[in-house]
């Protein structure tokens, strides 16, 4: 009987003594900051699908600093995207709807099979993009966005080790323009 006393009065003890303290999940659970953000998303064109992943994080004054990273792919040709993005909020504080302004950096690679001759041509290059971002909150931490984002800069292209006597049978090289729509699905932490 004494040792079952002695730990009820122990835990008794202890409860009494760890309630008393706020714990941040206690204290300020409406006021909860989630800086952190993941988001999935895609677009489908015609005959062409871009698949983005996103994680970033957010600022003092709703600004967000990002890298998000595009797979694409259009018939034989698939590509990766890896980008360096600040969303500067129009709205600088927590409101239903927003809407980013986002100059963006992106370093591109992307690979192919030239017609059916065994040969492989890889495009690799860097874009300045400029995007718009509307977005509405769904949830305290869900929120859904739209991207318009599009860009110009120069690809380069090379053949594999597979090339014909060292001939280089296909190279392509130049300006070009980019568009990276995006319907994304974001969750803050």
């Amino acid at each position: 009987m004494k040792p079952i006393f002695t730990f009820s009065f122990i835990l008794f003890f202890k409860l009494i003594l760890f309630s008393s303290y706020n714990s941040y999940s206690q204290n300020d659970s409406s006021k909860a900051n989630h800086n952190h953000i993941i988001g999935i998303g895609g677009y489908v064109f015609r005959n062409a699908a871009l698949v983005s992943f996103e994680y970033g994080k957010r600022t003092k004054n709703w600004n967000e600093l990002t890298i998000p990273v595009y797979f694409t792919k259009e018939g034989r040709r698939k590509g990766i995207t890896i980008a360096g993005s600040y969303h500067i909020a129009l709205v600088k504080k927590r409101s239903r709807f927003n809407f980013f302004i986002s100059p963006e950096l992106n370093l591109a690679y992307s690979w192919y099979e030239r017609l059916n001759t065994g040969t492989n041509v890889s495009r690799f290059g860097y874009f300045i993009c400029f995007g718009l971002i509307p977005q509405v909150r769904l949830t305290n931490r869900i929120v859904l966005v739209y991207e318009f984002k599009f860009g110009h800069g120069y690809l380069w292209a090379k053949n594999d080790k597979y090339s014909f006597n060292n001939e280089v049978i296909y190279t392509e090289r130049g300006w070009y323009f980019r568009y990276l729509p995006a319907f994304r699905l974001k969750y803050s932490f």
